[in-house]
């Protein structure tokens, strides 16, 4: 069985924080080649401002964004469906995945619930995409449709484990594109989504040398 290496949320609460004040921009304006198909669930959990903020993200994310993209074969482009996530919204997106849990998981007990949510959803002190540092993205063809991953984005199994072996050579190929131009831009993964990438959040300063992130918690 294959063994999920995550940081532990008491190790990203001791990342230091020095906000490098960068602005939210607009992806739809500064990334022009890209796509976006936002997340179903950003409009029932935050309704139409949530739809918006999700197209925003941190000025040198989005210069990365473009550079990722620069680095695709021709005909496919990076496809966005989440960036930037206020504080509320993540706190009903956490609120709403941990009932769900719960519901399905009656016998688990309170730490074995907030394990798994630690794969799942962060809580809003260290959320990534409060920071603007985060994107939640894949890849398209030339008819916008996604390339075979092995799960669609936002499933919850082993198999959206960015590293697992329960996936086929394909999604294992449109995986290891993804990596190799997100990681060629800056970007670093959480490993229990593939799909999620980040630059310059706790998670991005839990990598480098001197154990800071540049994106602290923001508004918008």
């Amino acid at each position: 069985m294959y063994k999920l290496n995550t940081i532990p949320n008491s190790d990203l609460r001791s990342i230091r924080v020095i906000d490098n004040k960068e602005p939210l921009v607009d992806l739809r304006k500064i990334c022009p080649q890209l796509v976006f198909n936002i997340a179903k669930y950003i409009k029932k959990n935050g309704g139409g401002k949530a739809i918006i903020d999700a197209h925003y993200a941190r000025s040198d994310v989005a210069r990365r964004l473009n550079q990722a993209q620069s680095l695709l074969p021709g005909g496919f482009k990076l496809m966005i469906e989440c960036a930037y996530r206020s504080p509320l919204m993540q706190q009903k997106s956490y609120d709403a995945v941990y009932k769900k849990l719960r519901e399905e998981r009656p016998s688990w007990s309170n730490k074995l619930l907030e394990e798994e949510m630690d794969k799942r959803v962060s809580t809003v002190d260290i959320a990534p995409h409060c920071t603007g540092g985060a994107i939640d993205l894949t890849i398209v063809d030339q008819h916008e449709r996604q390339l075979d991953m092995g799960t669609q984005l936002d499933e919850f199994t082993e198999k959206t484990y960015t590293e697992s072996p329960s996936i086929s050579s394909e999604a294992i190929e449109s995986r290891n594109l993804l990596k190799k131009v997100l990681s060629a831009s800056g970007f670093i993964n959480f490993p229990a989504e593939w799909w999620h990438w980040s630059y310059g959040d706790r998670e991005w300063g839990y990598h480098q040398k001197d154990k800071t992130a540049i994106y602290g918690q923001s508004e918008r």
